[in-house]
C-alpha cells in the first residue's frame, strides 16, 4: 500500500469515527431532551390529582390525598398550585411521622398538612419572587426564596424545600415538585 493510500485510509477512518462521535451526541442530546419534556410536559386532559397520579415520584402523596379525603376538592375547578412532595420526601420523615398521619382518627390534621402545601392559584415559578409571602388553602403563608435560579419554599416552622421538578400542568392549575413536605405552625 502507497504512502498515499495510507493517509487517504486514516483520514477517512477518522471521519467515520468522528462522525459517530457526532451522532451518538446528537442522539443522546436529543434523548435528554425527550425525557426533560416528559416531566413538564403540559397534559391539558389530567387535573391536578390526574396529574399527580400520572408520576410515579408521588405514589406516598397520592395516598395522603385520598387518606386525607381532598381528592374531590383538588379535582374541582380549582385554580390549585399543589406544591407536591415527592416519595423521598416523605421517606425522610421522622419515623412514625407519616403512619400516624395515615390513622384515620388523624384524618383532619393530615387535610390540614396538605392544604398548607396548597396554593388556591395557579402560580408558576417564574411568577415567584424572592421574599414573596404566598397564603396557602389550609391559611397560613409561606415564603419564597429564589437563590442562583433555584426556587425554594420556606414553611412556617423555617423548614425550606426546594421546586426540583416545575410546572407541571394540569386542568385545574399546576403541580410543583418539591424535596420535603411543608408543615403549618
Amino acid at each position: 500500500m502507497s504512502k498515499k493510500s495510507k493517509i487517504i485510509t486514516i483520514v477517512v477512518i477518522a471521519v467515520l469515527i468522528i462522525g459517530a462521535g457526532a451522532a451518538y451526541m446528537f442522539v443522546k442530546k436529543d434523548n435528554n431532551a425527550t425525557t426533560t419534556a416528559k416531566t413538564s410536559q403540559q397534559n391539558p386532559t389530567l387535573d391536578v390529582v390526574g396529574t399527580i397520579n400520572d408520576y410515579n415520584d408521588f405514589t406516598t402523596l397520592n395516598k395522603a390525598i385520598e387518606a386525607a379525603g381532598l381528592t374531590a376538592t383538588l379535582q374541582g375547578a380549582g385554580p390549585y398550585t399543589v406544591l407536591a412532595a415527592n416519595d423521598q420526601a416523605f421517606d425522610n420523615l421522622p419515623e412514625g411521622t407519616l403512619d400516624t398521619l395515615l390513622k384515620p382518627e388523624n384524618q383532619a390534621k393530615l387535610a390540614d398538612v396538605l392544604k398548607y402545601n396548597i396554593i388556591p392559584a395557579e402560580i408558576t415559578t417564574s411568577q415567584l419572587t424572592n421574599g414573596q409571602l404566598i397564603k396557602t388553602l389550609q391559611g397560613q403563608e409561606v415564603k419564597v426564596e429564589v437563590t442562583d435560579g433555584s426556587v425554594y419554599i420556606i414553611d412556617a416552622k423555617g423548614q425550606k424545600t426546594l421546586i426540583v421538578n416545575a410546572d407541571l400542568k394540569a386542568t385545574n392549575g399546576l403541580v410543583q415538585e418539591i424535596d420535603s413536605l411543608l408543615f403549618p405552625q
